[in-house]
């Protein structure tokens, strides 16, 4: 290897080894600075209560409630309410073949809460967002191309 490659790659490595190095020591620094803030008191309260202060005085947001969150809310607590009404007592019964005494009703309603998850991600993407996607395509089909004039 010659004098100039040797050169180059004891030039890297403050690159390669200490600047990132340096830089994992500053982010764990910010995220010790942040856990501090969290675990001092409830300051999720005070995020939550500003972030509906914020939606409420700005008007431009309340459609995206009424189009999607609200829908999405409602579609989520139909789907779990059934799935806990109807499933979680014989997943219990079937989880106790095989469990101790208390775990079969906490897998239960894990398992319960992941099937909630799936069937609400598959009911949302099939139902409330396609309505949007070719409302846009709508609009994109009204719209004059543009042609150039030469």
């Amino acid at each position: 290897m010659s004098p100039q490659r040797s050169q180059s790659a004891l030039g890297n490595i403050p690159r390669v080894v200490l600047r990132p190095t340096w830089d994992n020591v500053v982010a764990s620094s910010y995220l010790i600075k942040v856990l501090e803030v969290v675990l001092s008191g409830p300051a999720y309260l005070l995020t939550t209560d500003q972030g509906i202060v914020f939606f409420l005085l700005h008007p431009f947001l309340h459609p995206l409630l009424k189009a999607r969150l609200l829908p999405a809310f409602l579609l989520s607590v139909f789907v779990y309410f059934n799935l806990f009404f109807w499933t979680l007592l014989p997943q219990v019964l079937f989880l106790k073949l095989f469990h101790t005494v208390g775990s079969a009703w906490v897998n239960a309603v894990f398992l319960v809460l992941g099937e909630g998850a799936a069937v609400v991600a598959l009911l949302f993407e099939s139902f409330l967002v396609v309505r949007h996607v070719l409302n846009g395509r709508q609009l994109f089909a009204q719209l004059k191309p543009c042609t150039k004039s030469t």
